[in-house]
This record gives structure tokens, C-alpha cells and sequence, in this order.
């Protein structure tokens, strides 16, 4: 029988990469050989920073060990416990926290792939919430991206971004000092190189959650401040990108994604994206050229819209019915599934999971793992829902008006009858 170490030393390393940290380091100590063949290489490829004394210190030791520093691929910036308060008013103020100052050189691992930066998930909601709290309120956030955006534009080897938890409302900020207007050259350098984004955002909530769409955080965020900043500029390079919201992010605020194309795209993953268009379907598979990952979380199908004054104008097609007050959208997944097999010859992995429980940053870490989910019609559903002005999305539409189904459909469409 072959023994582990009689492989070759390439096979080792390999196998080495795929064991946790705690395994990997009893691996090593099986034998002295064994150590040698594999080395600390990868060990050290992803480096983790916590917000907290000790993890900077141990980060800058790993800094100042030159073949450490140059075995590191991906570096987590995990902020979630970094606060804008102090519970003593002597202590130094977080812009001059030592994992502040840790960030800023991110650029002198030569080799980093792949920097990640987690926020915490509850964000400030036009300064209501602003209170002992929240962890990290706007300038708070303000002042990590600003950080991060210049130690990126000096980081020349980097092609992967993710950010975790970003607030809505700041997703059109760059870094500027002054206010959302311009870019740095930070950010506009850092984005010119990326091959790979995501993007796990967090919305604004107030005390009345059906309305949290309203939030002009998040109608700018995904009506302009994305487009605009992020994908519009990074759409001929990127080859993987991941959008995923704690709230749905369609069809109100209304993100217009067709006239963008992204010709080298291998993967994508959408979280909480409900599909109201044909249009969102022709986008997805007019990438049938290089498409082989596909991630669809709580993406169902918008089949009823009642009321509301929504910021976009419904187009009447084949598929949608339009009347005052109530859009009925008759695409249903029969139609979907073959579009995706006959459009996406490439595809080797389709993920389609349920919108409800919806827990965006565990959908966000998971979502190429698993296998395609399809639960039934009820709560918890991830196949349709209803838009309803008021209630906001919802899997069920309530006894307040008069619905007969259409003749010779499913019980899944219906029309209004007027009075």
C-alpha cells in the first residue's frame, strides 16, 4: 500500500491544501520528512485579521517573515467586532486602532490574490439607529473603505474583491474625503485589475420593514451607485461576480442590468433577486459563451405586483399583463429550466435555493456548495411570490381583492376583475 509519504512531493503539497488549519498542523508533525515536503506554504496562503490586538500583532509578524509574506494568496480583513465607540475616552480613537494601520499595508504581501473586508451586518438607517448599539455607523464605515480602497490601489497582484456586509448607502463611496461625487485614484486603479467581485450588501432597516425599500440608501444603491461604480466600468474584465442583498433587490429599486455584458464571465451568483422581466433571463443567458457556474438564492418569481408607485415603467409583452393598480407576469420555471439547458451549453453547476428562511451572509459563504433545491408553493418558498404595495414581497396574496383564474391556466396566474 502506497504511503502518503511516498508520493510525490507535488501531490503532497496538493493534498496538504485542502486540510484545515488544526489537521494541517498534525500532518507536519507526523515526520520530520513529511514537514520538509510540505512546508508552511499553505498554511499561510490565507491570513486572517481581526479586529483585536493580538491578531494585529500576529499579522505583523507574519509582515515582517519574508517567506511568509510571500506564501500569502488571500488576506480576510473580518471587521465584525470593530466598533465607533469607546468605552474609555482615553483610548485611541479606531483610525488609529494597530489593525487600522494593518490594513493599510495589505500591498506588502507580493503575491495576495484575494482580499476579502467583513463590516458587521447591522447598519445606520438615516441615523436612526445611530445609538450605543450600533457597532459601526457611517463614518465609521467611511473611514475602513477609505482605508481599504488606497492599500488596494497599491496592491498591484490583487484581482479578487469581497466585501461583506457593505452598507447600502455607501456603495457609491470611494474613498473621496470630501463626499460621493468622485472616485480616488485608490479605488479606480484597484478596479481596473479585478477579475472577481462580490458584493454581500446590507440594507437600511427601520422600524417598519415593508417599507425598507423605500430607504433612498437603497434606491440609489442598486438604481445608480452599483451600476455606476462597480459594474458598468468592471463589465470587460470580470469572470466571476457576486451580487447578494438582505432585501430584494427587484423590481423596486429597479437595477437595469440589460445593457451590460460581461464576455469573460465564468460564474455568477445572484442573492435575493426576484426575477419580474423576461429580460432577466435573456440577460442571464446571453452569457452562454463562457457561463459554467450559475447561483440563484431566493430569486423567485415575481407572478403578481398589486399597487405601488414604482420607479420603473412595466413594459407590456407577451408575458406581462398590465392594468391599473396590477402586473401579472406569466413566466413560470417550466419556461425557465429548458431556456437554461437549450442557452447554456457550458454550464457545469446550477445552484437554486429557497428565499425564505433567507439568511444573506450564510447564502453569501454557501453559494456553490449544496445542490439545486426546489421546495413547494407556501412559505418558505423559493419558486414565487407576490409584490404587494404596503406588505412588500410575500409568497401569498391575501383575501383583499378579487382574483379569478384566467381560463385554461394554472391556478398560479390570475387577473383583476374590475369592482
Amino acid at each position: 500500500m502506497t504511503s502518503f509519504s511516498s508520493l510525490p512531493v507535488e501531490l503532497q503539497q496538493q493534498c496538504a491544501r485542502y486540510l484545515d488549519i488544526a489537521t494541517f498542523k498534525s500532518l507536519r508533525l507526523a515526520s520530520r520528512q513529511t514537514a520538509l515536503n510540505i512546508g508552511s506554504e499553505a498554511l499561510f496562503e490565507t491570513v486572517i485579521l481581526k479586529f483585536n490586538t493580538d491578531s494585529a500583532a500576529r499579522f505583523a509578524k507574519v509582515l515582517e517573515n519574508e517567506a511568509l509574506r510571500a506564501s500569502v494568496k488571500r488576506v480576510i480583513c473580518d471587521g465584525r467586532d470593530g466598533t465607533c465607540h469607546r468605552e474609555d475616552p482615553t483610548d485611541d480613537h479606531y483610525e488609529r486602532t494597530p489593525w487600522a494601520i494593518a490594513v493599510t499595508k495589505l500591498s506588502n504581501f507580493p503575491a495576495v490574490r484575494d482580499i476579502e473586508f467583513w463590516f458587521d451586518d447591522e447598519v445606520e438607517a438615516d441615523g436612526w439607529l445611530a445609538s450605543g448599539n450600533l457597532k459601526q455607523d457611517e463614518s465609521y464605515r467611511k473611514f475602513h473603505q477609505r482605508l481599504l480602497y488606497h492599500s488596494l490601489g497599491n496592491a498591484e497582484s490583487v484581482e479578487g474583491l469581497t466585501i461583506k456586509n457593505a452598507q447600502d448607502s455607501l456603495i457609491g463611496y470611494t474613498g473621496d474625503l470630501v463626499g460621493y461625487m468622485g472616485e480616488v485614484e485608490g479605488f479606480i486603479k484597484a478596479r481596473k485589475r479585478l477579475k472577481r467581485l462580490a458584493l454581500l450588501i446590507q440594507t437600511e432597516e427601520t422600524a417598519a420593514p415593508e417599507t425598507d425599500h423605500e430607504q433612498l440608501g437603497f434606491q440609489q444603491c442598486f438604481d445608480t451607485a452599483l451600476l455606476a461604480h462597480w459594474l458598468i466600468p468592471t463589465q470587460s474584465q470580470l469572470t466571476s461576480l457576486t451580487i447578494y442583498c438582505d432585501y430584494p433587490w427587484n423590481p423596486d429599486p429597479f437595477c437595469d442590468l440589460s445593457d451590460l455584458h460581461f464576455p469573460h464571465l465564468n460564474e455568477l451568483a445572484f442573492g435575493n433577486w426576484p426575477i419580474a422581466f423576461d429580460w432577466q433571463i435573456d440577460w442571464i443567458t446571453s452569457h452562454s459563451e463562457t457561463l459554467k457556474r450559475l447561483s440563484l438564492t431566493g430569486c423567485p418569481i415575481v407572478y403578481l405586483v398589486l399597487g405601488g408607485d414604482f420607479s420603473f415603467d412595466w413594459p407590456t409583452t407577451d408575458s406581462v399583463t398590465v392594468k391599473p393598480g396590477i402586473a401579472l407576469f406569466a413566466t413560470r420555471w417550466s419556461d425557465v429550466f429548458p431556456l437554461f439547458e437549450q442557452r447554456l451549453p457550458h454550464l457545469t453547476s446550477l445552484n437554486f435555493k429557497p428565499s425564505r428562511p433567507y439568511n444573506a451572509v450564510t447564502h453569501f459563504d454557501n453559494r456553490f456548495n449544496g445542490f439545486a433545491q426546489i421546495d413547494d408553493l407556501g412559505y418558505g418558498s423559493n419558486r414565487y411570490i407576490t409584490y404587494q404595495s404596503g406588505t412588500g414581497p410575500s409568497p401569498y396574496t391575501h383575501d383583499l381583492y378579487d382574483f379569478e383564474p384566467l381560463e385554461g391556466s394554472n391556478f398560479e396566474v390570475y387577473v383583476w376583475e374590475d369592482g
